[in-house]
């Protein structure tokens, strides 16, 4: 019996667990680190992680299939495209235990050539052969080209999604209580906490049909579930963009008033609000035609309070959009938006500048004499 077909036969059915332990031997071997796996249910055999590139820092999306079946159908190869697109991701691998056809070979040349958008293909005989020859039998001395490469997609224009700096959450209470910890998922857990726990599992949010905040741990999600305390536990999200979407509905439904933040190079503090030496602080100051100021706390605040100022209705009547996003919706539809009236949601503009631009497109268009200052 072929040894390698016998190999692929044991990933192909062995239980889940299993398969994400030979996933992280493959990427480790192929010189990915720092796994993060998705909470996402996988009856369907879909399962998704992230993982950094040690050679140049960039993050890759992949998708993992546990198929039984000959080929992969190009719909499954499609969607997942669709979702590096959705994502923000310009490199991917999609990783099965079966093998690729011709078609879908084609499709990813296409994508990359058309959209930027690399995807690595590796099946069940590329991904056997690394775990067999650099892990279970302790073989690395394979010659350089006997080395299969997953890196063959990769576009060298193509911009990436780097992990150089790692991007932080930070949140800040009406009451000036600022969390903001090294690890996003730490600073999560602070905020559930320090928010109470009862009072968002109240709310009924949950993860994957399974509740966000309960007394109870489910076994099949245990390793992304963890206590903070008086019998509580929080189900942990891998993706930061998606613990941000939770906070601002909890922040919507318990009406708190926090301030939700992503950045760069702010200094770990669970009790007062800080910035890196290598972070300059900005803030916005509009003065008024009266004379009087808009100051808030931050940017974000004062940049709020200034669309309050000159009126949510006057400003939705001249359509202004930014980055092909649109000032004002009628849902949440863009991650960062507040729900400045009922049923109408303001974007935010990522950083200080960005809000200043917006400020001054508005003060004109709606020809208010107002100065508009980065201090």
């Amino acid at each position: 019996m072929d040894s390698n077909n016998t190999f692929i036969d044991l990933i192909r059915n062995c239980d889940k667990a299993d398969l994400r332990d030979w996933i992280e031997r493959f990427l480790a071997n192929v010189n990915y680190s720092d796994c993060r796996w998705f909470p996402v249910s996988d009856e369907n055999g879909e399962l998704y992680l992230t993982a950094s590139d040690n050679t140049d820092g960039g993050e890759c999306l992949i998708a993992v299939r546990q198929y039984s079946i000959l080929t992969v159908d190009i719909e499954d190869l499609t969607r997942f495209v669709e979702m590096l697109k959705g994502k923000n991701f310009r490199n991917g691998m999609f990783i099965t235990t079966s093998a690729f056809s011709k078609e879908c070979k084609a499709y990813v040349d296409n994508v990359k050539n058309e959209c930027g958008v690399a995807v690595a293909l590796v099946d069940g005989r590329v991904m056997s052969r690394y775990i067999k020859h650099a892990d279970i039998l302790g073989v690395t001395d394979l010659k350089d080209d006997e080395r299969l490469s997953v890196k063959f997609q990769k576009t060298a224009n193509a911009s990436r999604r780097l992990r150089g700096e790692k991007k932080l959450l930070r949140v800040t209470f009406k009451d000036g209580t600022v969390l903001c910890d090294k690890n996003a998922s730490q600073t999560f857990l602070q905020t559930i906490k320090h928010i109470g726990a009862d009072l968002v599992a109240d709310l009924g949010l949950e993860v994957c049909h399974i509740p966000l905040v309960s007394r109870n741990v489910n076994e099949k999600y245990k390793e992304w579930i963890k206590p903070i305390g008086d019998g509580w536990y929080v189900m942990i999200q891998s993706d930061t963009e998606q613990k941000v979407r939770q906070l601002y509905s909890i922040n919507n439904q318990l009406s708190l008033n926090m301030i939700i933040d992503l950045g760069y190079g702010w200094a770990t503090s669970s009790t007062t609000e800080k910035r890196s030496k290598h972070k300059v602080k900005t803030q916005l100051l509009v003065t008024l035609p009266d004379g009087k100021m808009i100051a808030g706390s931050n940017a974000t605040e004062t940049f709020v309070e200034f669309v309050k100022y000159i009126g949510v209705d006057r400003i939705e009547k001249k359509n202004i959009q930014m980055a092909n996003k649109q000032l004002f919706t009628h849902t949440n539809k863009y991650i960062g938006q507040i729900e400045i009236e009922n049923g109408k949601w303001l974007t935010i503009p990522n950083n200080t500048k960005g809000k200043y631009k917006i400020m001054k497109v508005i003060g004109s268009m709606v020809h208010t004499d107002v100065e508009i200052t980065i201090i």
